[in-house]
């Protein structure tokens, strides 16, 4: 198995101790960041050190993805669908909120960030379509969730930062493009008090509450 491939396995098994709380928001930060910086597969296991052994989940089949929706002036927006603007401005989506499975997004010299760390995404995951002229676009993920990142750019930015993905967590799909400008996609941990709705959605993606 590549060192790849182990450490993706062992990311997942951190999140599957974290849910069956095992860790502690810190801890499970902590052993993140040393599987993202371990170098050999003998300092890679040793992050996985004084943790009782759980059995990983199975991933599902993936479901059937409904085609995204077409967007034109006047058809209005049904109720999985929600649009963003942000024109010299900034749109900023953070805390406990509710997404919507379809996304789109545009900003003219503004900036957008979506924070999905406390959000209630979708088991069928986020379709989210940016176009960035002359602004910013960040997207922050939690510990765990999937993301595709399929952007263009023209004197601009695309960076995706994301983190692997855990069996049976929703995937966030991005695509768009940028122009002159930047598009993030990260992943981090939630802080103190904002992390119990983590352990919960992990719990949920894992089974780990049933």
């Amino acid at each position: 198995m590549s060192l790849d491939l182990e450490r993706e396995r062992v990311v997942q098994q951190l999140c599957t101790a974290y849910a069956h709380d095992q860790l502690s928001t810190g801890e499970l930060e902590a052993r993140l960041e040393r599987a993202y910086r371990s170098t050999d597969r003998a300092a890679l296991l040793t992050v996985l050190d004084g943790l009782a052994v759980v059995r990983l989940p199975v991933a599902p089949a993936p479901a059937p993805r409904p085609s995204a929706p077409y967007y034109a002036p006047g058809r209005g927006i049904g109720p999985d669908e929600k649009r963003y603007v942000a024109f010299f401005a900034e749109v900023k989506k953070e805390g406990a909120w509710s997404p919507a499975r379809f996304i789109t997004a545009k900003t003219i010299l503004g900036s957008l960030h979506f924070d999905l760390r406390e959000a209630q995404i979708p088991l069928e995951g986020i379709d989210l379509d940016l176009d960035v002229m002359l602004g910013e676009a960040k997207i922050t993920l939690p510990p765990g969730v999937g993301v595709e990142v399929d952007c263009s750019s023209m004197l601009g930015t695309v960076e995706d930062k994301s983190r692997p993905a855990i069996p049976g967590a929703p995937v966030v799909r991005v695509k768009g493009g940028a122009v002159m400008g930047s598009i993030t996609v990260v992943t981090k941990v939630p802080k103190g008090e904002r992390a119990d709705s983590l352990r919960e959605q992990m719990k949920r993606w894992l089974g780990a509450g049933d």
